[in-house]
Order: structure tokens, then C-alpha cells, then sequence
């Protein structure tokens, strides 16, 4: 069974607003095509002892498929969701209202990719980070209200995972749909794919079928659902 170390990172930050969490031994990386991949496993408890307290920043950012940046976006929330039997979907919403127009000319000009990274600094200096996501942007929405405005930005990708074993701490709710099992968790495990077969205290283990994560100014959450045999 692969063991992901669990730590608990004092902040974590969305766009301005910050809120609790946890990170996990090994790092992320994604593919210019793909979206969500793992790369090699780091020592981040190791790390984290040396480093004392640090903070997890989610940042979002638009760029061409050269990697170029057009802008960096004032990220207020996101979700994400990962099947095993269809494409996989990240949207953002972010306070880039007044760039809207230039947004919408890029992405009518051609591929341009919505980047989701999370970074872990020290005393304000970036000292790890990692792409969780990069998705290329369908068309991009305006939401105006009587107090503030939001532009929204979302995106498919296809990808296969490598199925393994995963061992998760116990849910905060538990139910069943189907015959199958949805859990959500307070905390989200960022390496489990669909495919996967998770270990839950008191219940038998199962394989999952969709992996969903969402997050906004003041909560961070994970739904996993069980495959239908």
C-alpha cells in the first residue's frame, strides 16, 4: 500500500482570504495536454520540520502554450472534478472583472490555458510549488451584481491514471446513493484518482470512480465517490 504522510499547513490562502488545511508527502506537476499528473515524491515532512509553519497560497493564472503569462488572476475560489470513465473539469471564479475584454480576445485568438498552482512559503518567500492543474479555457463569463463582479473561467481535459492504494482518515459525512458510497472529507487528499482503491477507517475498502474538490474563501473540502460494480 503506498503511504502519503499527512501534515498540517497553518494557511492557506485564496486569492485575499485565508483558511486551514493540509498538505501531503509528494508533489504534483501537470503536462501541457493533460491537466492533474504526479512527478516524483519529495520528503515534505523533512522539509516542513526545517521550515517551520508554512503558508499554502492557491494561484491561478492565464498563459499561451508556450507558457507565456498574459495575467495573473485574483483567485476567489475553484473546483475541480475527476472521473474515471469521462473527462475531468476545473472551473475558477476570480475578481479580474475589469480585464474581462482582454480575456475574452485571448481566448477567442486561440489556446490559451487557465494554470491552478499551489505554493508553500517562508516569511513570504515562495520555497516549494507545484501546478495542480492546467486546463484549456472554454469561454469566459461575466457575473455582475449589485455590489461586485466575478469573471469565471472553466475547462475539460482527458487523462488515465495508474490505480494504487490510498488510506484516508475518517469522513465528515458518509453516505449512500445507489448502493454506493459518497464521502466528503474536510481536508483534501490531492494525490487520490479515480481508479484508486481508498482504505477508510470502519468501512471496506472501494475503488473510486470521481475524485471532486472545492474550495473558496473560507472552506476546503473532498467528495469521492465509490466505483458501481
Amino acid at each position: 500500500m503506498t503511504e502519503y504522510q499527512e501534515t498540517l499547513a497553518m494557511d492557506i490562502l485564496v486569492g485575499d482570504s485565508m483558511f486551514g488545511g493540509y498538505c501531503y508527502e509528494d508533489s504534483i506537476g501537470a503536462d501541457i495536454k493533460v491537466g492533474i499528473s504526479s512527478v516524483d515524491p519529495f520528503n515534505f515532512s523533512e522539509w516542513e520540520r526545517e521550515n517551520k509553519n508554512p503558508r499554502t497560497i492557491y494561484t491561478a493564472k492565464l498563459e499561451q502554450p508556450d507558457g507565456t503569462v498574459l495575467l495573473d488572476l485574483n483567485l476567489k475560489n475553484f473546483n475541480a472534478k475527476l472521473n474515471k470513465d469521462s473527462k475531468n473539469y476545473l472551473s475558477i471564479v476570480c475578481a479580474n472583472e475589469d480585464d474581462f475584454s482582454s480575456i475574452k480576445s485571448w481566448i477567442a485568438a486561440g489556446s490559451v490555458f487557465v494554470v491552478l498552482r499551489k505554493a508553500l512559503t517562508i516569511n513570504g518567500v515562495e520555497s516549494l510549488s507545484e501546478i495542480i492543474a492546467r486546463v484549456e479555457c472554454d469561454t469566459p463569463r461575466l457575473d455582475k451584481g449589485s455590489t461586485s463582479s466575478s469573471v469565471s473561467l472553466s475547462g475539460y481535459w482527458s487523462e488515465s491514471f495508474s490505480p494504487k492504494n490510498i488510506s484516508l482518515p475518517s469522513p465528515s459525512i458518509k453516505r449512500s446513493v445507489g448502493g454506493r458510497f459518497m464521502m466528503t472529507f474536510s481536508e483534501p487528499h490531492l494525490y487520490l484518482r479515480p481508479g484508486d482503491t481508498v482504505s477508510v477507517p470502519e468501512e471496506v475498502d472501494f475503488i473510486v470512480s470521481s475524485v471532486s474538490y472545492s474550495a473558496n474563501e473560507s472552506n476546503i473540502s473532498m467528495t469521492i465517490s465509490e466505483e458501481k460494480i
